[in-house]
């Protein structure tokens, strides 16, 4: 019986070994940034985003936004990239915002173009 409990554990533990493993490899790195990653993940999220956008905000039917952010797939991609090298000089250069100044700024953004909270 012990030998029987044994022999399931270890196969169920090999099992979710390889789904990790799995899981893994379907996330996989499409992009290095000096010590940071951009993952197939990463650029899908940023992508749905779009989709979403483009039929909230520009009134795309799901088959024009799909179609219309498939085409801008590479620029979503230097985004991403781009956002990550603000972020690594930011940090080189120790450079911190607080919150007080985020939220004066957007005071400054919302007066100019009128935008209520």
């Amino acid at each position: 019986m012990l030998f029987k409990l044994t022999k399931i554990t270890v196969c169920l533990f090999l099992l979710f070994c390889t789904l990790m493993a799995y899981a893994k490899i379907v996330d996989g790195i499409i992009a290095y940034v000096n010590s940071d990653v951009i993952t197939e993940g990463d650029l899908n999220k940023l992508f749905s985003d779009r989709i979403a956008e483009l039929q909230q905000v520009y009134r795309f039917s799901p088959s024009e936004a799909n179609a219309k952010a498939q085409q801008e797939r590479s620029e979503l991609l230097d985004k991403l990239i781009r956002q990550i090298l603000v972020i690594q000089e930011a940090q080189r250069q120790q450079i911190q915002v607080g919150e007080d100044e985020v939220d004066e700024y957007i005071r400054t953004l919302q007066k100019n173009q009128l935008i209520s909270e």
